[in-house]
């Protein structure tokens, strides 16, 4: 897996999010607001380093996992 530069915004109990280069191939943009799982998901499946998914959700919300009961990695 490679190691991304990501940034995740909040909206209410949904996440949204921006990976770009020079680390990646590609731009890529959450297509709409999703749940923390959901995005994760997405996110692992672009190349994103789970530890940096991880990262990335708390410096947005350091309340994440009380948002989203049964996440899992």
């Amino acid at each position: 897996m490679r190691t991304m530069p990501l940034r995740i915004r909040r909206k209410g109990n949904l996440y949204s999010a921006k990976v770009t280069p020079p680390h990646s191939d590609t731009k890529w943009a959450s297509p709409k607001p999703m749940s923390a799982q959901q995005l994760y998901d997405a996110l692992k499946r672009k190349g994103c380093h789970p530890v940096d998914i991880m990262d990335a959700l708390f410096i947005c919300d350091p309340d994440w996992e009380r948002r989203s009961p049964g996440f899992k990695t």
